[in-house]
C-alpha cells in the first residue's frame, strides 16, 4: 500500500507544475504589486517567465524546461508578497 500512495504522490499533475501554471490572485491591483509578486517568484530559479495580467488577476508561470516546481512552492511566493489565492484556481 505504501508505494500506490507514493505513486500517487509522484504523479499527481496538481502537486508538481510543468511548463506553465496559471493562478488567480486576490488583491493585485497595481503595477506595484505585480513587480511585488514577480520579484518573490523569480525567487525560484525553476522559474524562467512571469506574466502578470492586473485587470484580470491573473499569473501565468512558465517552468524552465526539464524542471519542475511544487505548485504549493509558487503559492507559498505569492503569499509571502501579501496576497491570497483565488480558492477556484487551486
Amino acid at each position: 500500500m505504501k508505494y500506490v500512495i507514493v505513486l500517487l504522490l509522484i504523479w499527481s499533475p496538481t502537486l508538481f507544475a510543468e511548463g506553465k501554471v496559471v493562478l488567480f490572485v486576490e488583491g493585485m491591483t497595481c503595477p506595484m504589486c505585480a513587480g511585488k509578486i514577480e520579484s518573490k517568484l523569480k525567487e525560484h530559479k525553476e522559474i524562467s517567465n512571469v506574466d502578470i495580467d492586473i485587470n484580470a488577476e491573473k499569473i501565468e508561470v512558465s517552468i524552465k524546461e526539464g524542471l519542475s516546481l511544487e505548485r504549493k512552492d509558487i503559492e507559498t511566493k505569492i503569499v509571502e508578497a501579501g496576497f491570497k489565492i483565488k480558492e477556484n484556481t487551486k
